[in-house]
């Protein structure tokens, strides 16, 4: 449903591909660049959790720290709360990068089936499927499978330990 939706409002007659048409850009669909604007907004949602959680672990003391020494908003931003929150940044990343690896539906509404230009690796499992060549889709679904879980696994690793006594 979304690709269908993303598709209508990245198309010549949609209001995105409107305004992409009148800057010159061309229309979105059937590009690298509307695949890359089609997965952020699909996969906003797991983004949006690990941030919010990053923020919110942040608390009040180092704000107020920041505010004593003058500092002004913008600056307590950039020099407080982004550094603070990186940790949270690098897990949204991950997390929406290994979450759009494996998407299909968006990818193939509106990214087509364009080799050497919008193919993927999960349209390509299903090309394989379709085309009766199991022995092919398997090696290719166990590939991004063991990639996915290596990602997610390193995530896991590598992510701060908490102090003790909390």
């Amino acid at each position: 449903m979304l690709g269908f939706y993303l598709l209508l409002a990245m198309g010549p007659h949609g209001p995105v591909g409107q305004l992409t048409q009148s800057l010159g850009l061309g229309t979105l669909p059937f590009t690298f660049w509307g695949l890359v604007v089609a997965s952020v907004f699909y996969s906003l949602p797991f983004m949006v959790q690990p941030l919010q959680n990053a923020f919110e672990s942040i608390g009040e003391r180092p704000l107020e720290v920041a505010a004593t020494l003058r500092a002004s908003p913008l600056d307590t931003f950039f020099s407080v709360v982004l550094p603070l929150a990186k940790p949270g940044f690098i897990t949204a990343g991950i997390l929406t990068f290994a979450h759009t690896v494996g998407e299909f539906g968006v990818v193939l509404m509106i990214g087509g089936n364009i080799p050497g230009i919008t193919r993927v690796a999960s349209v390509q499992i299903y090309d394989h499927v379709e085309a009766m060549e199991y022995a092919d889709a398997h090696r290719l679904a166990a590939v991004m499978l063991s990639f996915s879980f290596l990602v997610l696994l390193a995530m896991y690793v590598r992510r701060p330990k908490p102090a003790k006594g909390n």
